[in-house]
C-alpha cells in the first residue's frame, strides 16, 4: 500500500522558521488543498502532488509568492517529497527568470524623516521612529520588526569600558541572513537622531515586547504605501530605508567595501543591486519630493528640539505643520 504524503511538519522544523513564515506557508498550501477538494481530486504520491501543484497554479492563477510558499510548505510537511516535485520546481524557476524584477527605490535620510512624520500623523509614530532608525543603520525589515528592548544596550547601560555608543544585537533567536547573530552600533556623534529615537523606543517598551509593537511586514508595507500615495511619492517599500542607507553612504564618499561591511551585505553583487538603481530611481524620487523640500528642511533642522517624545503616541496636531500636510495624511 502506498502511503500518501503526510503534509505534517515536524515541530523542530517549524521552530527553525519565523512564525509569520509558517502562517504564510499554511495559508498558501491551504489554498491549494481547498482547490483539490473543490475539484474532487486527491494525491497519494509525490508526482501526483507535483502535477496538482502546477495545475492549481495555472487554473487558479495563483501568484508567484503563493505558488512558491505552497511548494515550500509541501516539502516542509512531507520531506520525502523534497527533490521529487520536479515540475513545480521547474515552473517556479522559469517564472523567476521571466518575471520583471522591481527594485527598491532608495529612501534618503531627509525623505525618511518626512515619511516618519507622515506615519506619526496617522497614529503610527512608533513605526515612523523605526523607519528613521532603519535608514540610519541599514537594517533589513525583518531585523527591525523583531528587535526587543533586551537586544539593545544603551550607552548608559554598558558596564565595561567607556563606550558612547548603543549596541544593537540582531537575529538573537532567529538569526540574520548570514545565519548567525550580528550587531550594529549607533552613537551620539555618528547619528544623534537615531540614538535619540532608539532610547525613546527602548524606554517605552516592556521587556519581551518588540519595539515596533508587533507590527507585521504586511502592515509596514501597507502604511508606507498609504503615506506615499497621499504625499504623491514614488512607491517605497520596507526595503527602501536599507537601500537609502547604501546610497547615502556612497554619495557621502565612503568606499564600497566599508558600506558593504556596515550594511552586512552577503556579497558585492547584492549591494550593487541597490546602487545600480540610484541614477534612475533617485532622480524620479527627487522630482516627486521636490514640493516637500521646505518642510523636509524644517523637520530635519528642528526635529529633536520641537518634537521630543513624538514617536510614542498619536502625532500632536497642534504642532506647526502645514494644514494641507495634515489633511493629506489623516486617516
Amino acid at each position: 500500500m502506498i502511503r500518501p504524503p503526510a503534509l505534517r511538519p515536524a515541530p523542530v522544523s517549524l521552530a527553525r522558521r519565523q512564525p509569520s513564515t509558517v502562517i504564510n506557508y499554511r495559508r498558501c498550501l491551504l489554498l491549494c488543498l481547498k482547490w483539490c477538494d473543490y475539484h474532487g481530486v486527491s494525491f497519494s504520491t509525490p508526482w501526483q502532488l507535483d502535477d496538482l501543484l502546477v495545475e492549481w497554479q495555472v487554473t487558479n492563477q495563483a501568484t508567484k509568492s503563493q505558488f512558491a510558499a505552497a511548494l515550500a510548505a509541501a516539502e516542509l510537511g512531507s520531506p520525502t517529497c523534497k527533490g521529487q516535485l520536479n515540475w513545480a520546481r521547474t515552473v517556479l524557476k522559469d517564472w523567476e527568470i521571466t518575471s520583471v524584477i522591481c527594485h527598491h527605490i532608495p529612501m534618503p535620510k531627509q525623505l525618511a524623516i518626512l515619511i516618519a512624520f507622515g506615519l506619526a500623523v496617522r497614529g503610527r509614530g512608533r513605526l515612523g521612529a523605526g523607519v528613521i532608525f532603519q535608514q540610519a543603520k541599514g537594517l533589513r525589515p525583518s531585523e527591525l520588526l523583531s528587535l526587543l528592548p533586551e537586544h539593545i544596550t544603551l550607552p548608559e547601560q554598558q558596564h565595561f569600558g567607556n563606550s558612547p555608543a548603543a549596541v544593537i544585537s540582531l537575529g538573537v533567536k532567529t538569526g540574520t541572513k548570514l545565519k548567525r547573530a550580528q550587531a550594529v552600533t549607533v552613537s551620539e556623534q555618528s547619528n544623534p537622531l537615531a540614538l535619540f529615537l532608539l532610547r525613546e523606543l527602548v524606554e517605552s517598551t516592556p521587556k519581551g515586547v518588540p519595539i515596533m509593537a508587533s507590527i507585521t511586514l504586511l502592515q509596514y508595507q501597507k502604511e508606507l504605501r498609504i503615506v506615499c500615495e497621499k504625499l504623491g511619492l514614488p512607491p517605497l517599500t520596507p526595503h527602501s530605508p536599507r537601500a537609502g542607507f547604501a546610497t547615502d553612504q556612497i554619495i557621502s564618499g565612503r568606499d564600497f567595501v566599508s558600506v558593504r561591511e556596515e550594511g552586512r551585505w552577503l556579497s558585492d553583487s547584492s549591494l550593487r543591486i541597490y546602487l545600480d538603481q540610484v541614477a534612475v530611481a533617485g532622480q524620479s524620487a527627487s522630482e516627486a519630493i521636490g514640493k516637500h523640500n521646505l518642510l523636509i528642511k524644517e523637520l530635519t533642522t528642528h526635529f529633536v528640539n520641537l518634537y521630543s517624545g513624538w514617536p510614542l503616541s498619536h502625532f500632536p496636531l497642534r504642532c506647526p505643520l502645514p494644514k494641507k500636510f495634515l489633511q493629506q495624511l489623516l486617516p
